[in-house]
């Protein structure tokens, strides 16, 4: 990797961070010195402008290149179906011309005919032409030598019928059908079936720990990875989750994926881990509750030590004395119970 040079030389440097060329140090340094350096950063910024400016009259560029080529490709087969056309109809009069003099003649209506050289005679019978497979100075294969007369044409059957001697040609002119068979294009992930259950724990009040776990999964190709959507369909990590709404699905190896499951991950008052300094006079301070509760200190043994009650919406302060007396230094479990029965534990230390 370059290093950052002793020069001021400001175009350079700036030329190696957008091309990604300086030493990781060297980098960081760089986006410093752009947030403290206004007239750097303003240097920056117009070189960026010029980069973009030159990006885009190159694309201009290549695609008026691309314009032309597809022009000059046009032009060229334009001109190569006229020769083809033209070889191909030189070939048609040739063949005309210099075919045997025997002629055939056709009534195309009760005041025009017209002669057609044979070029392969052959003797069939009940020969019907489709329409438009005939047309003037069209040569005509596979007909018989003597003369061929026009014996029907109705508006209702739009078949010509050629008829030699009373007797009518066999074969059958078609226009060539092609058939061509569907080929049926699938998504290998449409016959994937990817099932399991979610759950979630619950999290102490103000916390992001929320954890979405899925199991009993069944179906798709292992490894199955978790994407779980927060409320606004944004993908969000796990493990550090907040209360609220999710969505969770999983996707396998071959990116194939489980339809979404809605969970919500709900939140609880939790007590925490409480101490009491007696030479800096601190005491437990926990918010009030929005009914009664037992305030209740115990010994590791469940001894209670201290027990008092508090109103609903009165502020909890407790500074480690039972009854005016300090209790002695330690440690001590903390348990209060709601009006409605719920229990919440925790710890107090008592310091020197």
């Amino acid at each position: 990797m370059k290093q950052v040079p002793e020069q001021n030389d400001t175009y350079q440097l700036i030329e190696d961070y957008i091309n990604n060329v300086l030493s990781p140090a060297d980098c960081s340094a760089f986006e410093v010195r752009l947030t403290l350096d206004s007239a750097l950063k303003e240097q920056y910024d117009l070189h960026l402008l010029a980069n973009d400016l030159v990006l885009e009259k190159r694309l201009s560029h290549l695609n008026t290149l691309v314009d032309t080529e597809k022009s000059t490709q046009q032009k060229n087969n334009i001109l190569k179906k006229g020769l083809l056309g033209g070889l191909v109809l030189s070939t048609i009069l040739a063949i005309v011309y210099f075919s045997p003099k025997e002629e055939t003649t056709i009534v195309l209506a009760p005041t025009e005919k017209m002669v057609f050289p044979i070029i392969e005679p052959t003797i069939q019978e009940n020969i019907k032409l489709v329409p438009d497979t005939i047309s003037k100075k069209e040569t005509l294969t596979n007909i018989p030598s003597k003369e061929i007369e026009k014996t029907h044409l109705s508006s209702e059957d739009s078949n010509v019928q050629l008829v030699e001697n009373n007797s009518v040609a066999q074969n059958l002119i078609q226009p060539i059908k092609k058939s061509t068979q569907p080929v049926a294009i699938t998504n290998p992930c449409d016959t994937v079936s990817i099932h399991f259950k979610a759950s979630t724990n619950t999290i102490c009040e103000g916390l992001q720990n929320g954890t979405i776990t899925s199991s009993n999964i069944t179906g798709g190709t292992p490894p199955l990875t978790p994407i779980i959507l927060n409320e606004y369909q944004e993908e969000v990590v796990n493990h550090s989750l907040k209360a609220g709404i999710y969505h969770i699905q999983l996707r396998d190896k071959n990116d194939c994926k489980s339809a979404q499951q809605q969970v919500e991950i709900v939140s609880k008052r939790c007590l925490e881990d409480y101490s009491i300094s007696k030479a800096f006079g601190t005491s437990v301070k926990i918010p009030a509750f929005d009914e009664a509760i037992t305030f209740t200190v115990l010994n590791q043994n469940n001894t209670v030590y201290f027990e008092t009650e508090f109103n609903a919406f009165e502020d909890i302060e407790w500074k480690g004395e039972n009854n005016q007396t300090q209790i002695v230094e330690g440690y001590y479990l903390l348990l209060i119970t709601t009006e409605k029965g719920q229990e919440l534990t925790g710890s107090i230390t008592i310091l020197p």
